[in-house]
C-alpha cells in the first residue's frame, strides 16, 4: 500500500487535447509547450492539426477491409508469393495486406509510416483505388476486392445475414 507521503513519487501519462485556431496553430502550440515545460511538465511529440487527420471509424475500416482482401485472396488460393515473390507459401491476413501492400505505398506515396497521419479524405482513397487495381490486373480478375467498408455496407451486410436466418 502506497502511503500519502509516497504518492509524490509516482509518475503518471496523462494524454491533453487542446483545440486552438487554425491562424495561430503554430503560434500558440508552440507558446503553450513553453509554458508547460516551464510548470516542470514534460511534451512529447508535436502538435499536429487533427481534425482533418483519420478518424477512429476510418482506421476501424481500414483494418477491417485489409482482412477481407487476405479473405478474398486466401478464397482464391493466391498466396503472398504472387505478389511478394517469395520462397515460402503464405497464406493472407489483414496483417499482412496493411505491412506488405498497404504500408509500403502510402510510404512511398505520402512519405508517412502511420495510418493514423493519413487524410480523411483524398489518401485513403487514392490508396484502396491503387491497391485495388493491382490486385484485380495480378489476378486476372480472379479475386473480388471488398469495397471500402461503410456504415452502409455494414447495414446491406446485417440485412443479408438477417435474411438467410
Amino acid at each position: 500500500m502506497t502511503k500519502p507521503s509516497d504518492k509524490k513519487n509516482i509518475k503518471r501519462r496523462y494524454e491533453v487535447t487542446i483545440e486552438i485556431e487554425p491562424d495561430t496553430i503554430s503560434k500558440g502550440a508552440d507558446e503553450l509547450e513553453k509554458k508547460l515545460e516551464a510548470m516542470g511538465y514534460k511534451v512529447i511529440g508535436k502538435a499536429r492539426y487533427i481534425s482533418e487527420l483519420i478518424s477512429e471509424q476510418q482506421r476501424k475500416a481500414m483494418h477491417l477491409w485489409f482482412d477481407q482482401v487476405g479473405e478474398a485472396l486466401n478464397e482464391k488460393h493466391i498466396d503472398m508469393r504472387a505478389f511478394l515473390r517469395k520462397d515460402i507459401e503464405m497464406p493472407w491476413s489483414g496483417w499482412a495486406i496493411k505491412e506488405f501492400i498497404f504500408r509500403p505505398l502510402m510510404e512511398q506515396r505520402y512519405g508517412k509510416k502511420s495510418i493514423n497521419d493519413l487524410f480523411k479524405t483524398g489518401e485513403i482513397d487514392l490508396l484502396y483505388d491503387v491497391i485495388s487495381k493491382e490486385i484485380i490486373e495480378r489476378t486476372k480478375g480472379e479475386v473480388d476486392v471488398p469495397p471500402w467498408p461503410c456504415r452502409e455496407w455494414r447495414q446491406l451486410q446485417e440485412e443479408e445475414k438477417l435474411s438467410t436466418k
